[in-house]
């Protein structure tokens, strides 16, 4: 990473998780997650269609959960991964303090 390097802002577990409750992949969207966003999206009216069977009253509760997990999940694994390559981005300021500090 470079030293001035702009890092994404840190996605919040919970509102992934909130987006998905309400609807199904928009915890995924938030995450910027575009591929599982279609995979939610089609699994879901899959799910819709199945309820003319009967099958679609226990998938969709169950995609519905999953759905929020996943949001809620990946946020973490996202911020996590954020979080190992970010003591490189915070090194640089205490350098420069500790090379100020030096020169005087």
């Amino acid at each position: 990473m470079k030293p001035f390097e702009f890092q994404k802002a840190d996605k919040n577990p919970e509102t992934a998780a909130i987006l998905s409750f309400f609807f199904i992949g928009l915890g995924q969207a938030y995450n910027g997650e575009k591929a599982k966003v279609v995979v939610f999206l089609f699994l879901y009216a899959l799910s819709i269609f199945l309820t003319l069977f009967m099958i679609g009253f226990i998938t969709t509760p169950l995609l519905w959960i999953w759905s929020m997990a996943d949001a809620y999940r990946s946020s973490r694994k996202m911020n996590q991964a954020g979080a190992a390559r970010q003591p490189l981005s915070k090194a640089l300021p205490s350098a420069l303090v500790m090379n100020v500090h030096e020169m005087n």
